[in-house]
């Protein structure tokens, strides 16, 4: 689930779907296609507002999301 105004509505539902859906892709692939790789992409809004110091952002960098 992509809308972030339906996180804050219900955070638990949107991590549920998101996270269980993740695993149920991962899971299938293992059993169907364990040769497969799987490619999990985020946001860069994990890692919240940024200061133009904090630039470039680097993996390392705390998440500090401002929604669910």
């Amino acid at each position: 689930m992509a809308i972030v105004g339906n996180s804050h509505h219900d955070p638990a539902a949107v991590f549920l779907t998101n996270a269980m859906g993740t695993l149920n892709v991962m899971a299938g692939v293992r059993q169907h296609r364990p040769k497969c790789r799987v490619l999990a992409v985020g946001s860069g809004d994990a890692y919240g507002r940024l200061d133009p110091s904090d630039l470039p952002v680097r993996e390392t960098c705390p998440f500090r999301p401002v929604s669910p």
